[in-house]
């Protein structure tokens, strides 16, 4: 039989290893926030009441009529997609949202969302570390960072999405091939307009990794990333 020490090194033990662990743990973490989530809401405890009422009379109103619009919060306008901002998560959550309408449903839409970012988090684990139980190291430091959780109960806000999806940047702005790139660059500008400096800066700090081949640090694809982020901007 082999020994443990040979049998962690092995690629297949090392990817479900890392797999069931970190899954285990975004279970408990989603369990958690959920939980947490549904007492404050039941006490009427959210971190600003009257902010996640506007949102949530956003995306009803939405749902049933294809129209943002709010009777809460009257210094602000209701331009698409609300005062003035430029978020294409709000009309993808509207549509989710009238699957089950309610408050509870909107926030645990938001906490999925941000627990999903574990993904990309893992991904990045494995590239910066170059082994598989990057994997778990990646996904367990992503779950145990205290923002995280403290992002995902926040009263429903188009920018909680820009965590997840940032971290997707993170990962497709080090990958080889183009598409790729900009499918990342894309995914970054879509919870709100803030993102866009905030995807070019990420363009800019990742380097694409290494010619396997010649170790050649990757000028020419890191100009491709940097050219596509500006083109998508």
């Amino acid at each position: 039989m082999p020994s443990l020490r040979a049998l962690t090194r092995h690629p297949r033990f090392a990817w479900w290893a890392s797999i069931l662990l970190t899954g285990l743990c975004a279970v408990v973490w989603w369990s958690t926030t959920l939980s947490t989530a549904h007492a404050r809401l039941a006490a009427l405890l959210t971190i600003e009441p009257y902010t996640f009422a506007t949102h949530e009379q956003l995306v009803f109103n939405f749902f049933k009529s294809g129209d943002f619009f709010q009777t809460i919060h009257a210094a602000y306008t209701d331009d698409w997609t609300w005062s003035g901002h430029r978020a294409f998560t709000l009309p993808v959550v509207a549509r989710i949202y009238g699957l089950r309408p309610s408050p509870a449903w909107l926030w645990e839409i938001q906490i999925t969302a941000v627990m999903l970012g574990v993904i990309p988090a893992m991904i990045i684990g494995r590239q910066a570390m170059r082994t598989t139980w990057g994997l778990a190291v990646g996904g367990l430091i992503y779950l145990a960072t205290p923002t995280v959780m403290i992002m995902a109960l926040q009263d429903y806000q188009d920018m909680v999405f820009a965590l997840p999806f940032l971290m997707g940047t993170f990962m497709c702005m080090a990958d080889r091939r183009a598409w790729v790139v900009a499918a990342g660059a894309v995914l970054a500008v879509l919870p709100r307009e803030e993102c866009v400096p905030l995807m070019l800066l990420i363009a800019l700090v990742v380097w694409p990794p290494r010619d396997p081949q010649t170790l050649r640090r990757p000028w020419s694809r890191w100009v491709r990333n940097v050219g596509i982020a500006l083109g998508i901007a």
